[in-house]
């Protein structure tokens, strides 16, 4: 005799919604929200809880040498993706950097989002001074960005953290920098963008380099 009740077996109820949530909700229902743009999961009746989704994980390196505002990876997201009041992205991004001899410059790095109609940034923090002559030195910096106000006339609040090494060795203690923001940032969240952190030293040289070797991008509602 089999040691499992059949009617002890739940299949897994999975709704497509375009529009609201299913009006009677089932503990074990699965369906994709259209007003959350969410796949959504329903425990014990009416409670209801999101996933985190991964839009998308890249370690393909992207090498700048920043004597201006340099783009690092870009990352794409669908249009209307961030048109949901609430709505918050999380993005994570690490890599190394080298400078040159008898150069010291800070290091500012942003995150930004861009499209064929210009590229906007959201947030930025700017380094101490670097220490001269010195190869693969860490940092990284993740951030999350919450709109606001949704529509064409879209408002986003960004804040993000910046870590990175300065001292005289790759293995020394890391310094923090937060973004100042004090204000939304306006966009139209109906379109498409990139999300594509950049960096940028204070002095031009050749031999100044930065590397992005990692970057995660998740919804987080």
């Amino acid at each position: 005799m089999s040691l499992f009740s059949r009617e002890s077996i739940q299949p897994l109820d999975v709704h497509y919604q375009t529009r609201t949530p299913p009006v009677n909700k089932i503990s074990g229902q699965t369906y994709l929200d259209g007003v959350q743009k969410a796949l959504t999961f329903v425990l014990d009746g009416p409670t209801v809880t999101t996933n985190k989704v991964c839009v998308a994980a890249t370690a393909v390196p992207v090498t700048v040498t920043p004597n201006g505002q340099s783009n690092l990876i870009s990352v794409p997201l669908g249009a209307n993706l961030l048109n949901v009041v609430g709505k918050t992205l999380h993005v994570y991004g690490s890599g190394i950097y080298n400078t040159n001899a008898g150069q010291t410059p800070t290091f500012a790095l942003a995150l930004t989002f861009a499209n064929g109609t210009g590229q906007t940034n959201l947030f930025s923090m700017i380094s101490g001074n670097t220490t001269a002559g010195k190869t693969n030195f860490p940092w990284s910096f993740e951030g999350r960005v919450t709109t606001q106000t949704a529509g064409t006339s879209g408002a986003l609040e960004p804040h993000g953290v910046f870590r990175v090494t300065l001292g005289g060795s790759n293995t020394a203690a890391t310094s923090v920098y937060l973004d100042i923001i004090s204000a939304t940032v306006s966009l139209d969240v109906t379109q498409a963008w990139n999300v594509v952190p950049t960096a940028i030293f204070s002095t031009n040289d050749a031999a100044n380099i930065v590397t992005m070797r990692q970057m995660v991008v998740e919804i987080e509602n």
